[in-house]
């Protein structure tokens, strides 16, 4: 069993968030596997034609569907509402050093495999390549899709936002930026609680999502 022990300031740091580049990172993981996201086969069906021949096959090597996900594809966010251009600015912000370190970190006794090998033999040229992959995924596979996806994690993060005192730690959202799958030299990272863009076609919330908006910025 994991445990995670947090310090005073850890719990102070803790928010609710959700994040367009993190639902569309972990949306790699069910098209690589469909068979254990049954709820979200029509999705698939949809996407997969349109994504032949564009040379995704980067990011599933990169994303693979269990396992270590590399920390700079998913960047805690820094507001509630963050913006998928801004993340994407910080990803194409990652030192090379950490890119190619965390390329190639797997478990013990687990050698990288060849492709992850070569992609950090180049971590700027990868990171270029991974970044523009991720903003074209984005227009083909989720973005049609985003509205109704948004509306689930407003709505959801309406009933996980807590009701606290205006000095304690503000956000509203569905993905709690604790990290969950740790990278070399890093502490404990981000987990999700949903992993909406995995999910389109969701219901929504949306007047209760835009009171929280309000209370929470």
């Amino acid at each position: 069993m994991i445990e995670f022990v947090l310090a005073p300031d850890d719990v102070a740091r803790v928010r609710f968030a959700f994040s367009p580049l993190w639902e569309m990172v972990r949306s790699l993981r069910v098209l690589a596997d469909p068979s254990g996201h049954a709820l979200h086969l029509p999705w698939v069906r949809t996407v997969r034609p349109r994504l032949r021949g564009l040379g995704f096959e980067t990011l599933l090597d990169v994303v693979l569907p269990a396992g270590y996900i590399p920390d700079f594809l998913t960047p805690p966010p820094r507001t509630p509402l963050p913006d998928l251009g801004a993340e994407l600015a910080t990803v194409r912000a990652t030192p090379p050093e950490v890119v190619a370190a965390e390329l190639t970190w797997t478990a013990p006794g687990n050698p990288p495999r060849p492709a992850r090998r070569a992609m950090a033999a180049d971590p700027e040229g990868t990171l270029a390549t991974l970044a523009d992959l991720l903003e074209r995924y984005w227009e083909v596979a989720v973005e049609p899709f985003w509205p109704r996806v948004r509306d689930l994690l407003e709505g959801r993060s309406c009933a996980a936002a807590p009701r606290s005192p205006p000095r304690a730690p503000r956000a509203c959202s569905a993905t709690c930026t604790r990290r969950s799958h740790g990278a070399p030299g890093r502490s404990p990272s981000t987990a999700t609680g949903t992993s909406a863009a995995s999910s389109p076609g969701a219901g929504s919330c949306s007047s209760r999502a835009r009171s929280c908006g309000r209370r929470c910025r």
